[in-house]
């Protein structure tokens, strides 16, 4: 399609989540006073970003190249002439932008009176020295002697973002390429170019605006969903410090997910951000059977250390059971398998390795930490007591 004169064509990938399929991932969009210098600093960001790594076809939506004649009228010689710059500027709107006079019906057809000159005669600079101009005493005056023109380019439109004049800098992604990192780097190169003193700023739409907006989302329901398994073990266990003990799988968790998705070249993407809030559900009943059942021995006069290692041997089988029955069933959209299972595949990928890791780990952590925190416990009573 490149090789069509006068056609620009570019590809790009629809979004997953639904957002408007004719939208670019990279979105950011300049804002200012002034056209003209918001032209200019997109085409120099547009240059730049094209050396950024990742970011393919970066384009600008604000283009002043479109032709334009400026007529300035003689203000002085038009006033010695008897000639008001409103008889000028309604002259040239009648002839060369035509005017509706009034309507004719014929044949039960409604028709348009317009006064205007021929196609073939307002086309070109030249044909503005053809047009005369009634001044105050009814003589006609060529207009060609009351105003000089120039040619010039200007927009093509004026588009606006948040009522101010603004310049929308869009991209696609190379294959690999994260949408944050992108994000990041172009930031940096407007933040270079953009005269804040001067009124102009940075802000992005699109799926770029959604990326951060979600991403702020997403930290609240990581916080929130925290908190809320916090108070529920804390209302369970009547204690403050066992809900501790069993998050302490919560941060295995994590980590294991974040390692997941490095080694298979997956990204911290949405998906995968959805993966890590399912983890914080998934992998707290591994350290609640070991920490539940060792209060239970504890509670029949078993000391601390065998207490909390019989409750590790005996919840062994069931911890197993169960992390392998939810990697077993979360393994394929982990290897992308169905349709749009790429898309799908980090949320799989960060469960699996969030739940093998945080497996693996919770049998000999969770123990070593419940233990350290009941000790705390026992030594802060015997102080009190004494």
């Amino acid at each position: 399609l490149w090789t069509v004169p006068g056609m620009f064509a570019f590809a790009m990938n629809p979004p997953a989540l639904g957002q408007d399929s004719f939208g670019q991932p990279v979105s950011l969009v300049l804002q200012g006073p002034d056209a003209r210098e918001l032209a200019r600093m997109a085409e120099q960001l547009v240059q730049r970003a094209a050396t950024v790594p990742g970011v393919v076809q970066p384009q600008n939506d604000l283009q002043v190249n479109k032709p334009q004649l400026e007529v300035s009228v003689d203000r002085d010689r038009a006033s010695d002439l008897g000639i008001s710059v409103r008889d000028v500027a309604t002259t040239l709107q009648i002839l060369f932008g035509g005017l509706d006079l009034s309507t004719f019906k014929l044949f039960g057809e409604t028709y348009k009176v317009m006064v205007e000159l021929p196609s073939e005669r307002r086309g070109e600079e030249r044909d503005l020295s053809r047009v005369y101009v009634r001044g105050g005493d009814g003589q006609l005056t060529p207009l060609s002697s009351v105003v000089t023109v120039k040619e010039s380019v200007a927009p093509r439109g004026l588009p606006h973002f948040d009522r101010m004049r603004a310049a929308t800098i869009s991209a696609s992604l190379a294959p690999g390429a994260t949408l944050g990192g992108a994000l990041a780097s172009l930031r940096k190169l407007a933040e270079e170019i953009l005269p804040k003193e001067q009124g102009y700023r940075l802000t992005f739409s699109g799926q770029s605006e959604e990326f951060y907006e979600s991403g702020y989302a997403l930290l609240f329901a990581y916080a929130l969903a925290i908190v809320i398994v916090y108070l529920v073990l804390a209302a369970q266990f009547e204690s403050f410090l066992h809900p501790i003990v069993v998050l302490v799988a919560v941060a295995l968790s994590f980590t294991g997910a974040l390692v997941a998705l490095y080694l298979t070249g997956s990204t911290v993407n949405l998906f995968s951000q959805i993966g890590l809030i399912l983890l914080v559900g998934l992998v707290t009943k591994n350290s609640i059977l070991i920490v539940e059942f060792a209060d239970q021995l504890r509670a029949r006069g078993m000391p601390l250390e065998q207490a909390t290692f019989e409750a590790s041997r005996l919840r062994f089988r069931p911890i197993l059971m169960t992390a392998l029955s939810t990697i077993l069933g979360i393994l394929p959209i982990a290897l992308g398998l169905g349709a749009g299972g790429e898309a799908r595949a980090p949320l799989g990928i960060a469960v699996v390795g969030g739940m093998l890791f945080s497996t693996l780990f919770t049998i000999y952590v969770v123990p070593a930490t419940y233990i350290a925190f009941a000790r705390t416990v026992e030594r802060s009573e015997e102080r009190a007591a004494a």
